[in-house]
């Protein structure tokens, strides 16, 4: 009974944790207007194996791959590619999910091509 109950115990604990993490996989859409004018329509895929890809523009080429980790309500970013301005250095947002909305806020970023203050993305179907 108590090895059982024990078990039990791990599980819950366990659980939650795991389903937090893999909230964020799948895409996400982001769209709006830069601060010139532009709109803006992108895809943001968060994949289980820890990597991420955009889209921008939505023409089905990956502009951005990246590794993120998601843990405690952050996500810190990296990208992959050594030719990004990016590559080397780690950004590390705040993170808030509600349902199909994703709310990503800057807590530090030392790359200038990828910071952005607050992004709110929304799961694609």
């Amino acid at each position: 009974m108590i090895k059982k109950l024990i078990s039990l115990t791990a599980i819950l604990l366990i659980v939650p944790t795991c389903l937090c993490a893999q909230e964020v996989t799948g895409n996400w859409a982001m769209s709006g207007t830069a601060p010139d004018g532009q709109a803006y329509n992108t895809t943001i895929s968060f994949h289980a194996d820890g990597t991420m890809s955009v889209d921008m523009g939505n023409d089905g080429s990956i502009d951005i791959q990246a590794n993120y980790t998601h843990a405690d309500g952050q996500m810190s970013i990296s990208d992959i590619a050594e030719q990004s301005p990016c590559y080397g250095k780690t950004g590390v947002y705040r993170i808030s999910l509600n349902g199909d909305q994703m709310t990503v806020a800057l807590v530090d970023d030392p790359c200038d091509a990828r910071r952005i203050d607050r992004m709110v993305l929304t799961r694609k179907q």
